[in-house]
């Protein structure tokens, strides 16, 4: 694997060995285990998440990424890019650091050959659901679905492709930016712009369980 991939999986490995309710268990970590993006629905998914976190702060800490990442006035790629070669890291553990030290209300979407291949990843302030969900299709007219080249510019699109109408009131639109990378995969961001402070934490209220 890349060394990228390498050190983050020695950091996860770590986790299991320095999180005190972890060392008495044996593992032997898949590649879905590295990839465990959100808390699990069993004890041994959720504890593969806290290692994926604790690798997270161990090669991506808060103070020298917000730092290096700099005052921002939108979302964007290209940071991710960026920050993946400041801190050697892989671009997908470095977006899904971005959603949760950036500040923007944002979604990340991973796809191959226009298949969503995992859950999405949301910021803490992204107060909708998604109608994305692994080895369905992504929306034929997202970007996502084009076998591009490099960074995309940001396209505006119905926010129905992408969010579930069912869940919340839904704005107008959404914009979407696709990074696209070796073997047809590709990472899309989602971001709704121009919400306010407010407006997302009574979404968020609204949509707890």
């Amino acid at each position: 694997m890349r060394s990228t991939r390498q050190r983050f999986t020695i950091a996860h490995e770590f986790g299991h060995f320095l999180l005190p309710h972890h060392t008495q268990m044996n593992y032997q970590c898949s590649n879905k285990d590295i990839n465990q993006g959100e808390q699990g629905a069993t004890p041994e998914a959720e504890r593969e998440w806290e290692a994926n976190r604790f690798a997270a702060e161990l090669m991506l800490p808060k103070l020298q990424f917000v730092k290096r990442l700099g005052k921002v006035a939108a979302p964007c790629l290209s940071h991710v890019q960026r920050l993946s070669t400041a801190f050697d890291m892989s671009v997908e553990a470095t977006a899904r650091r971005y959603l949760n030290l950036a500040g923007f209300p944002c979604c990340l979407v991973f796809s191959k050959g226009g298949i969503i291949t995992k859950p999405p990843a949301k910021s803490p302030d992204f107060a909708y659901w998604l109608c994305a969900t692994p080895k369905q299709k992504v929306p034929s007219i997202s970007t996502a679905a084009i076998k591009g080249n490099g960074l995309d510019d940001f396209n505006e699109i119905a926010s129905d492709e992408w969010l579930d109408t069912t869940s919340h009131k839904l704005p107008n639109h959404i914009q979407e930016q696709t990074l696209y990378q070796d073997d047809g995969y590709a990472i899309t961001m989602l971001w709704i712009e121009g919400q306010g402070l407010d407006e997302t934490e009574e979404c968020s209220t609204g949509l707890q369980w």
